[in-house]
């Protein structure tokens, strides 16, 4: 199978041809365009810059004071210089005295069980303060060298 060389142009190259020529025709116009867009766009700037500067001035004067008011009023209740008030001090208070009132109720609690008649000594073990008082006594009197016979 031989090539064979065509004569004839093919559909790619008829409509690359066919581009190139519509190309030549559309770029001054695409020209004229781009530069009418340019003096358009240029020309809306100029239109619409003192205007934009004239409402940003008048937004400073009448709305920037409000809002520079209220945000300073925020900044005051969010201050932390001063506290409104301790609220810590109440609970505490309150679990001291549950505590200390407690710790009252134990030791009534525990006298009640043991006995009205008995002392705190006698729950411990240790004899009652009278007779460590008389043994005190006999035992400076034995060191005096006046022992009784008792």
């Amino acid at each position: 199978m031989s090539r064979k060389r065509r004569t004839r142009p093919t559909l790619a190259s008829r409509t690359a041809s066919w581009l190139s020529a519509v190309a030549g025709q559309v770029r001054p116009f695409a020209r004229s365009i781009r530069t009418a867009a340019t003096r358009a766009i240029h020309r809306t700037r100029a239109w619409s810059a003192p205007r934009v500067e004239r409402t940003g001035q008048a937004l400073q004067d009448s709305v920037a004071p409000k809002v520079t008011s209220s945000l300073s009023s925020v900044a005051h209740r969010l201050d932390p210089s001063k506290p409104r008030f301790a609220r810590w001090r109440r609970p505490a208070g309150i679990a001291t005295v549950s505590a200390a009132a407690s710790a009252v109720a134990a030791v009534v609690w525990r006298r009640r069980k043991t006995g009205a008649d008995s002392s705190p000594a006698e729950e411990e073990g240790l004899p009652p303060a009278t007779e460590m008082g008389e043994r005190r006594a006999t035992a400076s009197a034995d060191a005096d060298g006046q022992g009784g016979a008792s």
